[in-house]
């Protein structure tokens, strides 16, 4: 996982939206988006909710969430 993709992880854990992150970040909404879609795809998501629970079940001792 690149750093920009963790960036954004945390922001999806906290619940913010994609703008909230790229406001959180100081990047835009359209900067987010790539990162996001990323780790959609590494996960094989569609949704923020989805990311969240695929990623603390499968991947949260691997990307230091647990």
């Amino acid at each position: 996982m690149t750093e920009r993709e963790r960036q954004v992880l945390k922001g999806v854990f906290a619940g913010l939206n994609n703008q909230e992150i790229g406001t959180q970040l100081n990047i835009s909404e359209a900067s987010v988006k790539p990162a996001l879609q990323q780790l959609f795809v590494k996960t094989r998501v569609r949704t923020h909710s989805q990311l969240v629970r695929v990623a603390l079940e499968e991947y949260g001792t691997a990307w230091g969430l647990r």
